[in-house]
């Protein structure tokens, strides 16, 4: 099962468009098919997630 609190951690500092992103990456038609006999698990993010730059705290409280 896809662990949320692991997932919500290796996100952190990654925008909701990164997430996007990442999830179009992930969730191919094949990858789908095979989700009866291979549950989607937080790790399938961490490689896609490390190919964005995160958006650090500083630049964030800049935005604001």
């Amino acid at each position: 099962d896809l662990d949320l609190s692991s997932l919500a951690k290796i996100s952190d500092g990654y925008t909701q468009g990164h997430m996007v992103q990442v999830v179009h990456n992930i969730l191919t038609e094949r990858r789908i098919q095979q989700f009866p006999k291979r549950p989607l698990t937080a790790s399938e993010f961490v490689s896609p997630l490390a190919r964005i730059d995160p958006v650090f705290q500083e630049e964030e409280e800049a935005l604001k």
